[in-house]
């Protein structure tokens, strides 16, 4: 399971990290602002609007055998949701064109449409234990969105229109290919209207879910507004493209999260001894990925970027320091789902998403995108010391003394950025 997974998440994370640098050379800074507006809202607004109906579907469906009940509780799950996203999106979207004008509000709703569409059916794909199916609709969706991005930007030179609509067209390929390589298609009678009795005990699992997603939606994306409102569009595009190439941490941690939980949840007991070795040696790897990447930042963003990005160089350590806590607030997170404590996981997720949008304000007003990148590391650094301090007691973990050279390093490299 976790070559299957790591080499789906790899394959599509990596491309979605491709994407940025090659946005740069074709959208001005406000219109990839824009794009990356968007999609960051669709991020948001649909789990709100499917009511992540399809985590539900996913839990009620993977340990069944009755193909009959599989049936019943992925049809009722799926309309209900279909019904309630598009009544939604359509509702969030006209009410908020009426007053900021939406630019090609037609391709958003498209867009927001066919994302939720997607997501739930390789939810409902992983239920029916379809893994490599859902592994190959990922890959499936990455290698379509770049190649309609290259035909709509290079050949049929649509800029931004382009760009919303390879969203769109990548979301049906991935579709199309679960609908056909899978037993979904037998599974849906699609607009029937869906039962209570089916629905409601989905939602009974699914609906607790939704504040966590938001929360750290809040300490991971809100910036795009923040930074929107405060700083406008060119600055949001400039901010995108540090993220994204902070975010190379952020992939490889993926793989090492995903694989310590169904290593912990999977029901093997650790003692603290194995616990501590795992935790030490995933922030030292962590940390010489962030002295590495912050000292070669420079150079390979002369070559992947235009001049006008070129400025990011300044914000990506902070970036990176910010993702390191993500990492190590995951590492903890497992533990919080392995003694089903998901209420722990809202808990410092929120209390993340406070210090960071609250820092983030102030910070962007007075020092702009540097101040957004710091307030960052300090929202996932409350995460991660939040989720230590409140199970340091039973994990007993111990820190090792050669992490201090490390973190000179990190400092240096930091150091090494700035002034060469």
């Amino acid at each position: 399971g976790m070559l299957i997974y790591s080499f789906g998440n790899l394959g599509s994370k990596a491309i979605n990290f491709a994407v940025y640098p090659i946005l740069t050379f074709y959208l001005i800074k406000s219109d990839l602002g824009y794009y990356d507006l968007i999609v960051n809202s669709i991020f948001l607004v649909i789990p709100l609007t499917t009511f992540q109906i399809s985590d539900g579907i996913y839990r009620a469906v993977l340990p069944l055998s009755d193909i009959n009940e599989q049936k019943r509780i992925i049809n009722n799950g799926f309309n209900f949701s279909l019904i309630s996203t598009i009544s939604l999106i359509f509702l969030i979207l006209w009410g908020l064109n009426f007053f900021f004008p939406i630019q090609y509000i037609y391709i958003v709703f498209a867009m927001g449409f066919s994302f939720a569409v997607n997501q739930s059916f390789k939810q409902i794909v992983r239920g029916l234990k379809k893994n490599i199916n859902y592994v190959i609709s990922d890959i499936l969706y990455s290698f379509s969105f770049i190649l309609c991005l290259i035909i709509s930007l290079e050949f049929a030179r649509l800029g931004l229109q382009g760009v919303l609509f390879s969203f769109v067209t990548a979301n049906v390929i991935s579709i199309l290919y679960l609908l056909l390589s899978t037993p979904l298609f037998s599974y849906l009678k699609v607009f029937q209207p869906p039962t209570k009795n089916y629905y409601r005990p989905l939602l009974k699992y699914s609906v607790p879910l939704i504040p966590n997603t938001l929360s750290w939606w809040l300490v991971g994306s809100a910036n795009t507004y923040i930074i929107t409102i405060i700083l406008g569009l060119g600055a949001n595009g400039i901010y995108a493209v540090a993220f994204k190439f902070s975010s190379i941490i952020y992939i490889l941690n993926k793989i090492f999260t995903l694989a310590w939980q169904d290593q912990l949840i999977g029901g093997i007991d650790t003692d603290s001894y194995y616990n501590s070795k795992i935790f030490n040696r995933l922030i030292s790897v962590l940390l010489i990925l962030v002295a590495i990447i912050s000292v070669l930042t420079k150079p390979i963003l002369g070559i992947i970027v235009t001049d006008d990005f070129y400025v990011v160089w300044k914000y990506v350590p902070f970036l990176l320091l910010a993702t390191v806590c993500s990492s190590i607030s995951s590492y903890f997170g497992a533990f919080y789902l392995k003694w089903k404590k998901t209420n722990k996981i809202f808990l410092t997720t929120l209390l993340g998403a406070i210090v960071a949008v609250i820092s983030s304000i102030l910070l962007t007003k007075l020092y702009g995108l540097i101040g957004t990148s710091i307030s960052m590391a300090f929202g996932f650094g409350t995460v991660a010391f939040a989720r230590y301090w409140d199970t340091r007691k039973k994990l007993k973990l111990k820190l090792k003394y050669n992490l201090i050279p490390l973190v000179l390093v990190v400092v240096l490299a930091i150091a090494i950025n700035f002034t060469l």
